[in-house]
């Protein structure tokens, strides 16, 4: 199952996990945060080139697969926040 374009979900001998498409290793186990899991890149947001500028205190954050390096996802986010978690229900 997909859990977005550079994430699948699978179930295995370990129970289910995330999963970098790129490279097929697992990163975290469904009810754990992937994000911790990833290399994190942060870069203030105003040095980001283009027309566009931010306050301070903006950052882009950039998760990539720690196995392979495929970038996975992206947020913006103020300085000193969590990260966003993407959550997966499987359910009735």
């Amino acid at each position: 199952m997909r859990l977005s374009n550079t994430l699948h979900v699978a179930t295995g001998k370990s129970g289910t996990d995330v999963i970098c498409t790129a490279c097929d290793k697992v990163l975290a186990a469904a009810t754990e945060s992937w994000k911790k899991a990833s290399a994190l890149t942060e870069r203030p947001a105003n040095e980001l080139p283009g027309p566009y500028r931010t306050g301070q205190g903006l950052l882009l954050r950039q998760f990539c697969c720690p196995y392979c390096g495929a970038l996975l996802d992206t947020e913006l986010a103020l300085a000193g926040e969590p990260f966003l978690e993407d959550r997966l229900f499987i359910g009735p």
